[in-house]
């Protein structure tokens, strides 16, 4: 039977003093004068007392201990992972930057006034589109007379090909003819002369002699050149002659393509289908390039967009062409576009330690603008993925302790943590597999206390993925 504790009135000793509640007497295990001599403070009672304050000494400090160094009621927290949970597959996000793949720099090649320019920044244009016109009046008169030029070239050309005409070649048949006639009637002259001489040695003078031979001589001559050239006019030109005439005409020729490229060129149409970017001037200024070399405006096909990205050196291992990616504009922050990685640049850079990454994006519209900031997540390699989905169960070597040759964890259940022993594995980069001693789904202290004890209440601020 439970011995009854009967309460003695409460009495005062003037020579102990106030007296001071009995439970603060309790703690110091101090007693009244007059409660150690009455009947009521006898050894049982006191014996009863001494244990129950030894009981209550002793809980209060298993409590604080198993709460930690903090005030009442605090308890220690640890990061915790659950055991076998398969990691996720890590993306990569990173900030870059939108451009267009194609962007044509519209450049004059003619030197001149622009008449025309009836596009401005932001307008669409199709290819062939006119952009810019400069007058072409003085680039026309080259090619007009180089027209003129060509023309005199191929007729004369055409009549070294044909040869003489007829009447000419019977023009220089009668002119043969009269030399032929001439130079026989001058021979007879010469032979009645020289008959005279022979029946009277003083007929003829000698002075008249030579002037009949010499006149026969030159008859003689001119028959011989117009029998030549009644052969050459029927032979035809030389075959040097057609080809000094041919290689004339093309050196026409190629003079006229030239003067009509320049002409063509006062013309400034738009090469591609696209938006124009930027302009520098306007119908009525003079543009000279052959002493500064501009632009006048720029175009870019805004259907083939890419973001442009650095990546780590150390991360480039996770970008392989043709990764699908997220683009994120940091104008757009809801709007998401699909993309895949186009190429990546051969050449690192030195100073900061990062490779280029082109990202051609897939479904790109008008929101999108040149050198807009977006964020770019490269999905996880599936490969990768599936391997961590089957990997082998391990944890980090920061929550393994030792206790001698044993090696354990601490689990966590309702708060409480538990000591766990667990059989290791290979050991894989930071982590450690575990043979057995865990069970999937187990929380685990991420990186417990060294004076962490088996039973103790806990706080857990985080649950990751081991």
């Amino acid at each position: 039977m439970a011995t009854e504790v009967q309460r003695a009135p409460q009495t005062t000793d003037m020579a102990d003093g106030p007296e001071e509640p009995m439970s603060v007497r309790l703690r110091s295990l101090q007693l009244g004068e007059a409660e150690r001599r009455r009947d009521g403070g006898s050894w049982r009672r006191r014996i009863t007392w001494l244990i129950a304050l030894a009981a209550i000494a002793g809980g209060a400090g298993l409590a604080a201990k198993y709460r930690g160094t903090g005030g009442a009621g605090e308890l220690k927290e640890f990061e915790a992972f659950s055991f076998g949970a398969p990691k996720p597959a890590e993306s990569l996000q990173l900030a870059g930057f939108v451009y267009p793949r194609h962007v044509v720099k519209i450049t004059p090649r003619s030197a001149g006034t622009i008449i025309e320019f009836p596009v401005s920044v932001g307008d669409k244009v199709t290819k062939g589109q006119l952009i810019a016109q400069v007058d072409p009046t003085t680039y026309q008169a080259q090619v007009d007379q180089a027209k003129a030029s060509l023309e005199m070239a191929q007729i004369q050309l055409r009549e070294l090909q044909n040869g003489a005409l007829p009447e000419e070649i019977a023009a220089a048949e009668a002119l043969r003819d009269q030399a032929k006639a001439t130079a026989e009637f001058l021979k007879s002259e010469l032979e009645r002369r020289i008959e005279l001489n022979k029946r009277n040695n003083d007929a003829v003078t000698d002075a008249e002699m030579v002037q009949t031979v010499s006149k026969y001589t030159e008859a003689q001559a001119t028959l011989r050149n117009q029998e030549q050239q009644v052969a050459l006019i029927k032979r035809g030109p030389r075959e040097e002659r057609i080809a000094a005439a041919e290689a004339e005409v093309r050196r026409n020729e190629a003079a006229l393509a030239n003067s009509q490229y320049w002409r063509l060129v006062t013309r400034l149409e738009s090469p591609i289908d696209g938006v124009v970017l930027r302009k520098t001037a306007e119908a009525g200024e003079d543009i000279h390039p052959e002493l500064a070399f501009t632009s006048l405006c720029e175009v870019a096909d805004m259907n083939d967009l890419l973001a442009q990205v650095d990546v780590q050196e150390d991360s480039l291992k996770d970008v392989q062409i043709g990764q699908k990616c997220v683009i994120v504009p940091d104008a757009y922050k809801d709007q998401k576009y699909e993309a895949h990685v186009s190429f990546i640049e051969p050449v690192l850079n030195v100073a900061r330690g990062v490779g280029t990454v082109h990202v051609k994006i897939d479904n790109p519209d008008d929101r999108l603008m040149v050198n807009m900031n977006c964020q770019v997540t490269f999905e996880p390699d599936a490969t990768k993925a599936a391997a961590a989905e089957n990997s082998v169960p391990t944890v980090p070597q920061s929550a393994l302790l030792k206790d001698g040759d044993q090696s354990y964890v601490y689990v966590v259940e309702n708060q409480i943590a538990h000591k766990r022993v667990v059989e290791l594995g290979a050991t894989v980069d930071s982590d450690v597999e575990i043979k057995s001693g865990l069970t999937k789904g187990d929380i685990v202290i991420q990186a417990p206390a060294s004076d962490l004890q088996d039973g103790q209440s806990v706080k857990i601020r985080t649950q990751a993925s081991a």
